[in-house]
């Protein structure tokens, strides 16, 4: 066990914390989890990407394939994933809906000014095998997140709400048929334990879930509208945006929306 820091250093500690340190996301790669499905270059033979043994339903983390793994959640982030017109390709994922979006209830999604597109989807970051990894959910699969979320939320003890981080979950997949007859995989969840009970997580990793929330709750930024610089000056930054989220127009989709279905998929440019 590592020795106990000194009040005086962990004082020095915490007033230097995370000073040098680049946020930008280029300067910090992401461990991804990847559910592969068929039409994944990981299985098909000839690709760069080809990995011999992988099939669909599988999880690729980092370069490790399994069928299931223990997640201990740390953080759910809302995410907004921006698209150029006309298939035009991936832009950005925003983590805050931008200023300038309009929701179009006929298009079921978000347009900005510039044109682009903005598509409903959510983040949960968390830890696997001591490694902060990114789960992402687009299209359809959003709901399985939200009700994860759900899920980890409902967890108490002596009446008290768990944190995210408070249990550890096993993240599975199952093949599930659309009513088109289209074949999808879509991701699983089941509770495990909760913190310093068999199988949950540990002290030493609650604490270290707790100082990683408020790290990457920092590390994100709202978006700017288009043709706005950001000008932010590091050593009086704003308050995180969860604080004083910015303001937009765009109404909320209503109940009376047409909701996603896993066909929608397809119209994605992937």
């Amino acid at each position: 066990m590592p020795n106990p820091v000194s009040p005086e250093l962990l004082a020095k500690l915490r007033a230097a914390e995370g000073e040098g340190l680049s946020r930008d996301p280029k300067n910090n790669p992401r461990k991804t989890i990847k559910l592969l499905t068929d039409k994944d270059d990981e299985l098909k033979p000839g690709s760069n990407w080809y990995r011999e043994g992988a099939r669909a339903g599988q999880y690729l983390i980092g370069d490790r394939l399994c069928d299931n793994f223990i997640l201990t959640p740390i953080l759910y982030l809302d995410a907004y994933v921006e698209w150029k017109p006309d298939s035009g390709g991936f832009v950005d994922t925003h983590y805050v809906l931008p200023a300038d979006a309009k929701w179009d209830p006929k298009a079921r999604c978000y347009f900005r000014a510039n044109g682009n597109s903005v598509e409903d989807g959510a983040d949960i970051v968390g830890l696997v095998d001591h490694d902060v990894c990114w789960l992402t959910f687009r299209g359809p699969a959003v709901t399985v997140a939200r009700n994860f979320n759900s899920a980890a939320g409902a967890l108490t003890v002596e009446n008290l709400q768990l944190p995210f981080f408070g249990a550890n979950w096993r993240i599975g997949s199952v093949e599930k048929r659309s009513s088109k007859g289209k074949i999808y995989w879509q991701t699983t969840y089941e509770l495990v334990a909760n913190v310093c009970k068999p199988g949950g997580p540990s002290w030493d990793d609650f604490d270290r879930c707790r100082a990683l929330c408020c790290i990457l709750m920092k590390s994100i930024k709202p978006a700017t509208a288009a043709g706005v610089e950001e000008k932010t000056d590091q050593a009086t930054s704003e308050p995180p945006f969860w604080e004083n989220p910015p303001e937009s127009d765009a109404p909320p989709p209503t109940g009376d929306d047409q909701p996603r279905t896993d066909e929608d998929l397809d119209k994605i440019p992937f």
